[in-house]
């Protein structure tokens, strides 16, 4: 798989007919030496500070039987230079939660943005005009986000009135 990106998230999954529970571990087998990894002892993890080049990393799985079973996956890394000023994401749906709260997701958002590049967050309006939203700590507004992080990485954005614009268009704007 090729990825555009200086991270990625890595999945992985087990399954044993007898239930038991199982220790987790993500090791580099091969590539350049810049790399983190986040959570090695969990089936979901984060790999960082991913440089141009081959890597190939495995996942082992072992049950309290003392059991193991493996798994490896190869990551190809491209990095170009971001200029790239705004992003346009068109016909984004609301969704209203069982705690009466509107929001939507940009989906792998922390990975568009570059690591410490600052950005704003817009919402087209009815009447053709850019409202900013603010960061989740601002309550005044009509609109608020949090900000994707190296845990959660969709961009999620609030709501406050009961009548978002439908569908919605978002602006993220690059400092």
């Amino acid at each position: 798989m090729k990825f555009p990106f200086s991270k990625r998230e890595l999945t992985s999954s087990f399954y044993d007919e007898q239930d038991n529970t199982a220790s987790f571990i993500w090791t580099k087998i091969s590539g350049p030496e810049s790399y983190k990894i986040e959570n090695y002892d969990s089936s979901i993890t984060l790999i960082i500070n991913l440089l141009n080049g081959t890597y190939e990393f495995e996942f082992a799985a072992k049950d309290s039987l003392g059991l193991v079973g493996k798994d490896t996956i190869s990551i190809h890394v491209e990095l170009k230079p971001l200029i790239i000023k705004e992003i346009i994401f068109k016909d984004l749906v609301w969704v209203y939660d069982e705690w009466g709260e509107v929001y939507m997701t940009i989906p792998s958002f922390y990975y568009l943005a570059e690591a410490g590049r600052p950005y704003q967050v817009f919402v087209l309006q009815k009447n053709s005009e850019w409202m900013e939203v603010k960061n989740a700590y601002n309550y005044e507004n009509s609109y608020s986000y949090y900000p994707a992080n190296n845990l959660y990485i969709g961009l999620t954005i609030y709501f406050n009135p009961s009548d978002p614009p439908i569908p919605s268009t978002v602006k993220v704007v690059f400092q």
